[in-house]
């Protein structure tokens, strides 16, 4: 370009350059390549690459790719690239279709965008695995059942849809017992399939559910175990343990003795193993000697045997379902019944069986005990009789801990006795004769009770080292003045101890008091945490009730076993929650039990409160079958235990909770419910009002066995009841007792009578010394149940009448007495009001002539009567009672010749008729008054 300057001489000019530049005007938006339906398999992971969403501008660049809308955020897109990825699951079970809009950007001026909306179809794959609708299957069939019976169905449920979505079942049973329907799931007893419950009471299996039947390939499988329990039928019979039982005895012994028992064994359960024993055929014994219990299988001495020695053979018989089933079983019974040569000796000292004497503790060696006496009508060595004990299996005239001289009976001490660990002794005592060919023998329990002396003095907890064990106690300062807050409890090792407590130390401020009887201490005065946080006292416990002995010596006192020391924090909150005495608890109920029945009480102390611990069950409690007290912790029952038995259900697996406020502990508690067929028999040859008071010692005798390797055999021991003892002629004997007893093991298995009898069996035969202290005669399972009442309710209840008829009696007298009393003042009121009618009414004067009658120490008297007499009380003193005085005639006198003049007794002091005459004085004080009326007429 030139520029010519037209005004200048000469003429100028100038060039230039003039670049133009061409804008480009953003009129092509961009665009994308079609993609309009793509496809994509479900359960994707995040991130997966989908495609490339490309798009293409004629004149500017690409800048940027979004997805404006995107449902569920199932997908994600590349800012700058356009790469599309999954950002989300996706589901074909929730969603099988679904679409989005993606838009573009380019650089252009202005700014041009593109959308397109792109269909996406999700693809079903096989995710999802079966799933059954129980964890496991449990289902009951009898044994034996034949093929096609139905067992019990399984369902198993698929989330996927279609051929993925279809389950087909499959067992695996090794024996072929079972087959199951692959498309219902239903199992089903197989052809020849033996089910034998005594074999295999239970059987398991294994069913596998799979989907996609049509593909293999991606099949997916589930298993579940389905537990079959078997039960049982009647399909076998009773089995006797011997074929032959022999047995020898003399005919002397005593009617009702057992000779021998037969035992069968049933392998079925329940009442198809109930054995029923009778006696077939007794053509060995055609006069009935014999006799068998039904139940137990024991063949006892039912008629007197004497002169009737010899052999007797007969068939015994055992028939299951109690008696009504069709297997039985046979054993050949053969007793020999040997002829006595002689009589047995007859005890006189002591005259009565398990009698008791009394022997001090702390005596000397060689004390004479008792002197025992025994008779032998019989002559020469038959007659003579010698004395020992029968102790550990053996005719013996010493033990450990007594002797007795074989020739006079004496029994004397070996060992100087301390009741405080053997507080009795139970000797069977033996007089045995030389008769030939059998000796013959009478025994007879003897017990020794030891009595005790004060030879102990009381004795607190101590630890390992000899010390007394020190009483922690925690009190709040918000208790209240004569409160309890702890106890200090001694021991004493004599019988019957009286022990007294007393503060020797510690207690200068007098904050708390201590019962001298009880040990129980209370907050005497206020404490306060801030002022003081804790007192240590000494305690003193003794036998002397007035003891002020006073150790100075802090070591003096930690030694000395009958002072401990008592250490009293005090706080200001409520923090310490109860605490059970026990952490667990066991108890036990009979089926026969009422409701209401008491089992078991727990009991929980808190140191904080002085009361309001409430209890409650937390769990456990079947169909709500027990119920607990929320104040006395005592746990009862609400139904009937027989119930649950029916059902199985024999032991209740309870946790109990002690809540005081907002604070609270926890305990466990096992009860078992026993039936008469867990039960043993022990018949002790006590009567049962003294068994009754011995009930926790026989459990504790029985709890404390042990097995060969130090374990213990019982975990808890129940007594059911105790009564009456039953003889074998249905009779009963008062003299000695029936107690019923269960057992449960270690592992909180309940026992059988047979196998609680077995194992009782075993420890007697290794220790016979607890079952001899607890004198018991023999041990049997419980199968008879006793066909008496117990008498003692009837006793209570004839107490209970005979205490109301003397109340009522009472009552009766009372009642009576107030009528007649009443009756009186009413006929006293009658009197009066008459007499006070007569008074008021004027009265003509009346004149007596030639009669002026006098009246004595008579005041105010009125009479009743036109026609009277006048009397005076006179008032006789005599020291001995006076003859009866002599009645004298009566004077009647008309009220026309009646003039009354009233004086005193004394002659001295007159008054006029009409005035108020003096009153009455006393001449003589005398020892002995007598009060006798005396009628006087008095003639001018």
């Amino acid at each position: 370009m030139t520029v010519t300057d037209t005004n200048a001489s000469p003429q100028q000019t100038g060039t230039g350059t003039l670049i133009i530049n061409i804008l480009e005007y953003n009129d092509q938006a961009p665009e994308f390549l079609p993609h309009t339906n793509i496809t994509i398999d479900e359960e994707r992971p995040i991130g997966t690459f989908v495609m490339a969403l490309l798009a293409k501008d004629q004149d500017d660049a690409i800048a940027e790719y979004s997805l404006p809308y995107n449902p569920n955020n199932y997908f994600a897109i590349g800012f700058q690239t356009g790469v599309l990825s999954v950002s989300s699951r996706i589901d074909f079970e929730k969603i099988e279709q679904t679409y989005f809009t993606a838009l573009v950007y380019d650089t252009g001026v202005p700014r041009l965008s593109a959308s397109t909306t792109v269909y996406v179809t999700v693809r079903n794959i096989n995710d999802n695995s079966p799933i059954f609708t129980q964890t496991s299957y449990t289902a009951r069939i009898n044994e034996g059942e034949s093929a096609g019976k139905s067992v019990v169905t399984v369902l198993a449920n698929d989330a996927d849809k279609g051929d993925y979505g279809v389950v087909r079942y499959e067992m695996k049973d090794p024996l072929n017992r079972f087959l199951i329907n692959d498309t219902t799931g239903e199992i089903t007893v197989a052809p020849g399939a033996v089910l034998d419950r005594e074999t295999t009471p239970q059987i398991d299996v294994q069913v596998t559910a799979y989907d996609s039947p049509l593909d293999a390939s991606v099949r997916r499988f589930t298993n579940v175990r389905v537990y079959i329990s078997l039960d049982d039928i009647n399909d076998n019979p009773p089995v006797f343990t011997q074929s032959n039982y022999v047995a020898t005895i003399i005919e002397t012994v005593p009617v009702g003795i057992q000779v021998l028992q037969v035992f069968a064994t049933d392998a079925d359960i329940g009442y198809n193993a109930e054995i029923a024993y009778t006696i077939t055929n007794n053509t060995g014994d055609p006069n009935g000697f014999f006799s068998i219990a039904e139940k137990s299988g024991r063949i006892r001495v039912a008629k007197s045997l004497l002169r009737n020695s010899g052999v007797y053979t007969f068939i015994v018989q055992a028939r299951d379902q109690d008696g009504n089933g069709p297997y039985t079983h046979t054993a050949h019974v053969q007793i020999t019944v040997l002829e006595a040569t002689n009589s047995p000796p007859r005890w006189i000292i002591p005259p009565d069986q398990n009698m008791t004497v009394s022997v001090l503790e702390n005596q000397y060696l060689g004390m004479i005990v008792y002197d025992v006496h025994a008779e032998d009508s019989d002559k020469g060595n038959n007659g003579i009789i010698d004395y020992g004990f029968f102790a550990g299996g053996i005719f013996t005239n010493q033990t450990n801990e007594f002797l007795i001289n074989s020739i006079t009976g004496v029994i004397s001490a070996r060992i100087v006795y301390d009741r405080e660990k053997v507080p009795r002794y139970v000797l069977l005592l033996m007089a045995k004769d030389r008769g030939t060919p059998t000796p013959l023998d009478a025994t007879r329990y003897l017990t020794i009770q030891i009595k005790d002396v004060n030879d102990n003095i009381p004795k607190f907890p101590q630890l390992q080292d000899g010390s007394t064990r020190p009483i922690q106690i925690t009190v709040s300062d918000n208790v209240n003045v004569g409160d309890k807050i702890g106890e200090a409890i001694a021991t004493d090792d004599d019988e019957n101890p009286k022990i007294y407590y007393y503060i020797i130390g510690g207690n200068e401020k007098g904050k708390f008091s201590l019962d001298k009887m009880t040990g129980v201490m209370k907050l005497a005065a206020a404490v306060d945490s801030v002022q003081q946080k804790q007192y240590i006292l000494d305690v003193h416990a003794t036998n002397n009730v007035s003891d002020y002995t006073v150790i100075t010596n802090r070591r003096k006192r930690a030694l000395s076993p009958d002072i401990v020391q008592v250490i009293i924090n005090i706080r200001n909150t409520n923090d310490a929650p109860p605490e059970f005495e026990e952490s667990s608890y066991t108890g036990c109920i009979s089926t026969r039990a009422p409701i209401g029945q008491s089992i078991v009480t727990v009991f929980a102390k808190d140191q904080d409160s002085s009361g309001g611990i409430q209890y409650s069950i937390k769990s456990g409690n079947r169909d709500d079958g027990l119920e607990i007290g929320s104040n006395t912790g005592v746990i009862y029952n609400r139904k009937l235990m027989a119930d649950f038995i029916s059902r199985g259900v024999n032991q209740f697996n309870l946790v109990v909770r002690a809540t005081d406020k907002q604070l609270s502990d926890e305990s466990d508690v096992l009860i078992f419910c026993n039936t008469r067929r867990n039960e043993v028999e022990l018949v002790i040859t006590q009567p049962p009002l003294e068994v009754r008071q011995f009930v926790d010692q026989i459990k504790t005798t029985f709890e404390s066995l042990k097995n060969s390797d130090g374990s213990s055999v019982f975990k808890f021991v129940c007594i059911s009841a105790v009564k009456d003892h039953v003889t074998s002629g249905e009779q009963q004997d008062s003299y000695w007792s029936d107690v019923y007893l269960s057992a449960i093991s270690s592992t909180n298995y309940i026992y059988t009578g047979a196998q609680l009898l077995s194992i009782l069996n075993t420890q007697k035969a290794r220790n016979t010394e607890p079952f001899d202290l607890l004198y018991i005669k023999s041990l049997g399972v419980a199968d008879d149940e006793p066909t008496y009442v117990d008498g003692t309710p009837a006793m209570v209840v004839m107490i209970i009448v005979l205490i109301l008829l003397f109340f009522i009696i009472i009552f009766v007298i009372v009642a009576c007495f107030c009528i007649r009393k009443s009756k009186q003042n009413m006929k006293q009121n009658l009197i009066q009001k008459r007499n006070s009618d007569r008074l008021q009414q004027p009265v003509p004067p009346i004149v007596i002539e030639n009669f002026d009658p006098v009246m004595y120490d008579n005041k105010g008297y009125v009479p009743e009567d036109p026609a009277v007499q006048y009397a005076t009380v006179q008032k006789t003193f005599i020291e001995t009672r006076p003859r009866e005085p002599v009645p004298q005639e009566q004077v009647i006198v008309g009220p026309e010749s009646i003039d009354a003049v009233i004086r005193d007794n004394d002659d001295s002091s007159e008054s006029s008729p009409g005035s108020t005459p003096p009153t009455p004085r006393r001449l003589v004080e005398p020892e002995v008054e007598d009060f006798r009326i005396e009628t006087e007429v008095y003639e001018e």
